[in-house]
């Protein structure tokens, strides 16, 4: 009984050894295959950017653009001085309004009262 169930294991521990042994052969296999195809992905994949890059090129080439037509900054801080100017205009003016509304008020109570003291000087109060 003793020999035989020590063959049982011995035949046992063979077959999982040649699974591990099978397992690790299909894995290496596997790893190439997969290194294999990586670097084969890469090839193209540096082939297509290298055919990307020239067809992209010409897309992304800087643009000349002379000095008297560069107008996005300049033009925005004319805009901005323009504005600048037109807010102080309309304070200028709205002053000037008031300014006018005030001598309007005192010449119309200077009228009132030279028109008062006018009546009362008939009226011979003064």
């Amino acid at each position: 009984r003793g020999q035989r169930r020590e063959l049982i294991r011995q035949r046992t521990l063979l077959l999982r050894q040649r699974q591990e042994d099978e397992l690790v052969a299909r894995q290496q296999v596997v790893n190439r295959e997969a290194a294999e195809m990586e670097e084969d992905e890469e090839l193209e994949y540096s082939e297509e950017e290298s055919d990307s890059e020239n067809e992209a090129a010409p897309k992304l080439k800087p643009l000349f653009i002379s000095k008297r037509d560069r107008v996005t900054i300049q033009k925005r801080n004319r805009d901005l001085q323009r504005e600048k100017e037109r807010d102080l205009d309309i304070r200028r003016i709205a002053e000037e309004r008031k300014k006018q509304t005030r001598e309007m008020l005192e010449q119309e109570m200077r009228q009132e009262l030279q028109r008062k003291a006018d009546s009362l000087s008939k009226i011979g109060y003064a």
